[in-house]
């Protein structure tokens, strides 16, 4: 599967915060699996979903959720 600009954006924010695939998931109440799927670009969040991953990616770093789901929406719309 090719990256998308998603899947770009969530491998290299969750490195830029030392952020593990597990703890997003565990986080988010998700899978692993789901979340190695957004990042590898074979699946894309619905808006529900990326709400609850910008959510869980606040309660890890601090950064404002709404913050968050504009960088999302600006890497989705890199597609």
């Amino acid at each position: 599967m090719e990256d998308t600009g998603f899947s770009k954006w969530l491998k290299a924010f969750m490195k830029q915060h030392k952020i593990r695939q597990y703890q997003l998931a565990d986080r988010a109440g998700v899978h692993d699996n789901i979340i190695q799927g957004y990042r590898s670009g074979r699946n894309m969040p619905n808006l529900y979903n990326a709400a609850i991953v910008a959510t869980a990616l606040q309660q890890l770093t601090g950064i404002s959720r709404a913050q968050i789901l504009d960088l999302m929406a600006a890497a989705a719309l890199q597609d």
